[in-house]
């Protein structure tokens, strides 16, 4: 049951399941706000910040869909009956698949290693 804000953003850690590929590509660090209400144990009118990868989006709106299927939002401190109240829930995201270290192999001076060399680095 979620009871609070920190309950709503554990069910989002827990439901974000973003697409291995594009995670694979993608280098990136940021934090997107998230816009709702809550209604009848829903979180509706949902917005994003606008500088963010479509794949985060949709791995975030999977999320809350998975949030709202359960439909376990009750609680007093989030005013269900005021659905005009407003929450911001931040989302840090860090995506370091895609980033591109080095490991050393990737310049050409590696082909001019001899054979015997080669194999002490395998």
């Amino acid at each position: 049951m979620i009871k609070d804000l920190a309950d709503i953003k554990w069910a989002l850690v827990n439901n974000y399941k973003p697409n291995v590929d594009s995670v694979n590509n993608s280098c990136w660090k940021g934090c997107v706000f998230i816009r709702f209400n809550i209604r009848k144990h829903q979180l509706t009118n949902i917005s994003y910040t606008t500088n963010r990868p479509v794949f985060i989006v949709n791995a975030v709106s999977r999320a809350i869909s998975i949030i709202n299927q359960k439909g376990r939002i009750n609680s007093p401190s989030l005013k269900q009956t005021d659905s005009h109240k407003i929450y911001i829930q931040p989302f840090v995201i860090t995506n370091n698949e895609g980033c591109g270290f080095k490991l050393g192999w990737e310049s050409d001076s590696f082909n001019n290693v001899s054979e015997k060399e080669k194999l002490m680095y395998e």
